[in-house]
């Protein structure tokens, strides 16, 4: 799904005279939740005829995806240094988005660590874990305000 945000973000930078073009998603990655979304499966191995993949994405329906911005505001900044985000799929704020920011990292620095689809998620898992052994969200509404379409969101206790 990182990968598809990359591309759409890359996408939603060029001016296209007819819109812009649609994309095939194939699932490469760790979570591929979009790709199981949109009816490809929870992961391609490479094996198969390639003719007879090319030939799914030719006659695929397309789908219009949900995309928004998000707005973070830091609370003590008073609005300043206010950065706009681009999202698509889902957004997590709490556990999952940590664990989720703690394997982008771990992904970054130690790509060498990350060769299979199985690894992956067994590190996403221990990261998961450590998480609700250490929890590293506690009191989050004492640091983020939630708001959709102007509305406040309360979050809970945790």
């Amino acid at each position: 799904d990182g990968t598809v945000g990359w591309v759409l973000n890359a996408i939603d930078k060029v001016s296209w005279e007819n819109g812009p073009p649609a994309l095939a998603v194939l699932p490469l990655g760790t979570g591929n939740d979009l790709a199981r979304t949109l009816g490809w499966g929870p992961g391609y191995e490479g094996t198969g005829d390639l003719d007879k993949l090319l030939d799914k994405v030719r006659d695929a329906r397309e789908v219009m995806v949900d995309r928004w911005s998000v707005e973070m505001v830091p609370l003590k900044a008073k609005g300043k240094g206010a950065k706009s985000v681009p999202m698509g799929n889902y957004m997590g704020i709490g556990v999952d988005g940590q664990v989720a920011l703690e394997f982008h990292r771990m992904r970054e620095a130690h790509s060498h660590f990350f060769v299979s689809r199985l690894l992956n998620k067994v590190i996403y898992a221990f990261t998961g874990l450590r998480n609700v052994i250490f929890p590293s969200c506690q009191n989050l509404r004492n640091y983020l305000e939630l708001y959709c379409d102007g509305q406040f969101i309360p979050l809970p206790e945790l």
